[in-house]
């Protein structure tokens, strides 16, 4: 999965180098709706290794917190009704029961003594700071690549002869059907649903709801928790509910590369281009 995102990021870090390049040649673009795409393009590379690091850091803790809680096996109990007449003292056990009930009350000391003293530890306090790192990535590239598909937009309506306006939004693009530009996105297969639900996952974060990191531990992600008019944080990582994991980031990147094809194949390859004011001009 990690080749995977690098390749992705790298071929997306191409197409937005050599899409940028040909618009800057084309003389009917507006320079600042270039730049505001390229920079956040880039925005979207440069966070890359921040991403990688995370992520690995992340996965090395749960590993390692899977490993603490299965340390030494589970000790197999002993007879039920040994271990309650040795704690209440009314019956003498032989021996051997009271050996094997003995054993087990020691290990559970020792296994509550050394998670004490990990909890404690600087290991409890980086595990959660590598928590925290990976939730602020998959954060940060939720707001990078919903920007910078309101940016591809924008520079769409200006390919097509059109002015974008102040709120022109990739949303309201889809939401409103506009043409030809809608037709033109719908044809990315998939682009449309996954643009509604990546939306509604950022929408959520917008309103300020925190992520909770999800395993198994070979394919780590966040799931995102559900607060409470108490002030309370309900976390849910089953089946159904809404988790991103680093497949779902290289989806993203995926058809973020798609958009930036799509704009590089309208790039007009002469200097007729016009630049009129957009029917959604200062609508949004």
């Amino acid at each position: 999965m990690l080749s995977e995102f690098y390749i992705t990021i790298e071929d997306f870090q191409s197409g937005i180098q050599a899409c940028s390049r040909d618009l800057a040649e084309w003389v009917g673009i507006n320079h600042i709706q270039r730049l505001r795409m390229a920079d956040l393009g880039q925005d979207i590379v440069s966070f890359s290794e921040h991403l990688i690091h995370a992520h690995i850091n992340a996965t090395m803790w749960m590993i390692d917190n899977v490993y603490e809680a299965s340390r030494g096996g589970i000790p197999k109990p002993p007879n039920m009704e040994d271990f309650q007449a040795y704690l209440s003292g009314e019956q003498e056990l032989d021996p051997q029961a009271k050996n094997k009930v003995q054993a087990y009350l020691e290990d559970g000391q020792q296994r509550l003594e050394r998670m004490a003293r990990l909890h404690k530890s600087r290991a409890a306090q980086r595990s959660k700071e590598a928590v925290g790192e990976l939730k602020t990535c998959y954060k940060a590239y939720f707001f990078f690549i919903r920007a910078f598909h309101d940016a591809c937009y924008g520079v769409l309506l200006n390919l097509n002869g059109q002015t974008p306006g102040d709120y022109s939004s990739m949303n309201r693009c889809i939401d409103r059907k506009v043409s030809p530009i809608f037709e033109k996105i719908a044809s990315i297969q998939g682009y449309i649903v996954w643009f509604k639900d990546f939306k509604e996952k950022r929408d959520l974060i917008k309103k300020g709801i925190n992520f909770s990191l999800c395993g198994p531990q070979w394919d780590v992600g966040v799931g995102f928790n559900t607060a409470t008019q108490e002030g309370g944080s309900v976390v849910n990582v089953a089946e159904g509910s809404h988790k991103f994991r680093l497949g779902d980031l290289i989806s993203a990147l995926k058809y973020s590369n798609a958009i930036v094809e799509l704009i590089w194949r309208e790039i007009p390859r002469s200097n007729k281009a016009l630049n009129t004011p957009a029917s959604d001009a200062g609508a949004g």
